[in-house]
């Protein structure tokens, strides 16, 4: 009694949008059985698949989030490491590459990157190089094996990664790829 009286833990998308006052979007089924880069993948290996479903919910959600649709910018970010950022965030670029949507996924962990991994891309230049003055806006995206999808690894990690993001060159890259993706 006492354990449960001292939970404070929130338990379910009810209690959650009463708390914050804020709507769920989604809900994903939670995979235990599948390694990370299986389930980073899975919305393009098992399109018919419950989670696959579960992330083109939460991308209908998100379309008629705002009276203008989708955000044209989604950030995805967590309170804790391992729970799961990078492989709903592929997963959802994924779900709006194969509705045709021209779709540019930022891999901006700069402390613990893990895009490049799960697509089997090198890692040696990406967005840190970019924000650090190298290369251009435009063409720093690369192909991977989802169509429509194109993707900016992190990079090298830098020693003060807060800093390199604040600046100046990633509005630039933001306000670029508005222009060229969905």
């Amino acid at each position: 009694f006492l354990r449960e009286f001292m939970d404070d833990t929130l338990k379910g998308s009810d209690e959650l949008e009463k708390t914050t006052g804020l709507p769920v979007l989604g809900l994903l089924p939670n995979i235990k059985s599948q390694s990370e880069d299986q389930v980073a993948l899975l919305a393009h290996t098992e399109p018919r698949s419950p989670f696959a479903e579960a992330i083109r919910s939460l991308r209908t959600s998100l379309k008629f989030s705002t009276q203008y649709g989708a955000p044209r910018i989604t950030f995805i970010t967590s309170s804790n490491p391992s729970e799961g950022k990078s492989s709903i965030a592929l997963n959802l670029a994924t779900a709006y590459a194969q509705v045709g949507s021209k779709v540019l996924l930022i891999d901006a962990d700069l402390r613990n990157p893990s895009i490049h991994h799960l697509l089997k891309l090198d890692n040696l230049e990406g967005l840190t190089n970019y924000l650090a003055g190298a290369g251009d806006a435009a063409e720093i995206g690369r192909p991977c094996l989802v169509k429509q999808l194109r993707v900016v690894t992190s990079g090298p990690i830098p020693p003060d990664p807060v800093e390199l993001l604040s600046g100046k060159r990633m509005t630039e890259l933001l306000e670029v790829s508005m222009g060229e993706f969905d």
